[in-house]
């Protein structure tokens, strides 16, 4: 491997989070959980042309986030507090890989301080994770992205919420 390749990769990988400072960082606080119930609805964004090609689709990912939310104890409705999954890919097609971000935000009615008349949608809770896989392996690696993810989401909330 040259040094030209690891270069391409973290260039890669930049440019899926579309900030470098996001770059498979967290930016999250547990106590933006604490008091949240464990009713919760999904929302997926569309994944890319490139996940779309690969079989990836937003049912399929929103699938593995139902199943894995529900593992951990939450119900899923079709309203509330929502738990928003997106996924960015790139293709690294001279290496043969395809690197991937799945994103994690809590979203819910929140009201500024400045105004708590003002009401409106925002993410309260963030994780974003890059991975790696190669080229034909995109799908099982984005869902075991996507499971590791609500993992992080539900520990952070047991731990700032104790459960009878």
């Amino acid at each position: 491997m040259s040094i030209r390749s690891p270069v391409v990769l973290l260039l890669a990988l930049l440019a899926l989070s579309g900030r470098p400072d996001r770059a498979g960082a967290e930016a999250r606080d547990p106590s933006s959980l604490k008091g949240l119930g464990r009713t919760l609805c999904i929302l997926v964004d569309e994944p890319d042309t490139d996940a779309q090609r690969a079989g990836l689709t937003a049912e399929k990912l929103k699938a593995a986030v139902e199943e894995n939310l529900r593992k951990a104890g939450f119900t899923v409705a079709p309203s509330g507090p929502c738990l928003r999954a997106s996924l960015r890919t790139h293709a690294l097609a001279a290496a043969g890989l395809v690197s991937h971000f799945v994103e994690l935000a809590l979203v819910e009615e929140v009201s500024p301080t400045r105004d708590p008349g003002l009401r409106f949608k925002a993410p309260t809770w963030l994780h974003g994770t890059v991975g790696t896989s190669l080229s034909g392996r995109l799908e099982p690696a984005v869902l075991a992205t996507a499971a590791s993810s609500v993992a992080v989401f539900a520990d952070e909330y047991q731990l700032v919420n104790s459960d009878p």
